[in-house]
């Protein structure tokens, strides 16, 4: 057996990929300090903290915060600026590198089909994986993902445990939080995850739903077809309609 090596393109954008996905959950993370700075003054806050509301939310309440705290809102409010020019900055040049691969280009397309899966995530799954028709059936591309669960075996006794993590921490991330997305605006989606959640538990049933997008993700590569449910086919132009930001 040979090892698989993508081409240089696609690690190209792989570590774009990467970078940029870092700077979003850095991102994430000074919103959330800039959120629980309100919350310890009793001041609420934008359901989103975009830079020019946080901006409009600092002006409005920085007098009833305290020294220290209008202190740390000021620097969270800097590297929230930052970051997100950082991101959108990224986010341009990860656009205009996949422009050289028509390929790609038409599978993240086909994947973006997929309920919860965005362009982004699509472009994460397929970067990370290099070749999503390279796997010849879903389950060594689940285990490539470190989304199956680890195996105990002895003799004639057999224990499973928790999902082996064994492939890129990206791609199970952004999964999640695709699965996330589908579990909130897809009634399929959202019906299965009720149904796993009541055996075991939110969290190991979102795991579940993330394993699902894919294999759904794998299954429109190698048909070359948009995603549809069995018994109601989607047409070909609404491939593309899903939108999450991570």
């Amino acid at each position: 057996p040979t090892a698989f090596v993508p081409t240089e393109s696609i690690r190209t954008l792989r570590e774009l990929l990467r970078h940029r996905h870092s700077l979003a959950r850095a991102l994430a993370t000074e919103r959330r300090h800039l959120g629980w700075i309100g919350l310890k003054n009793n001041l609420e806050g934008p359901t989103s903290w975009t830079p020019d509301r946080a901006q409009k939310w600092l002006l409005a309440q920085e007098d009833k915060l305290s020294p220290a705290h209008r202190f740390a809102a000021r620097h969270r409010l800097d590297h929230i600026v930052g970051l997100q020019r950082d991101v959108l900055d990224t986010e341009r040049l990860v656009a205009q590198s996949s422009q050289s691969d028509p390929t790609l280009l038409r599978q993240a397309a086909l994947l973006q089909s997929v309920p919860g899966i965005g362009w982004l995530t699509a472009m994460t799954i397929l970067v990370e994986t290099g070749d999503l028709t390279r796997f010849d059936h879903p389950d060594p591309l689940s285990a490539f993902a470190g989304l199956v669960p680890r195996v105990w075996q002895s003799g004639q006794s057999e224990a499973h445990g928790h999902i082996s993590k064994a492939g890129p921490p990206v791609l199970r991330w952004v999964l999640q939080q695709a699965a996330w997305a589908a579990i909130h605006h897809n009634e399929r989606i959202r019906s299965r995850w009720v149904r796993l959640s009541k055996r075991a538990g939110s969290k190991r049933a979102a795991v579940a739903i993330a394993r699902k997008l894919l294999i759904y993700a794998w299954s429109v590569a190698r048909r070359g077809e948009p995603f549809h449910w069995p018994d109601q086919p989607v047409p070909a132009e609404e491939a593309g309609r899903w939108s999450y930001e991570i």
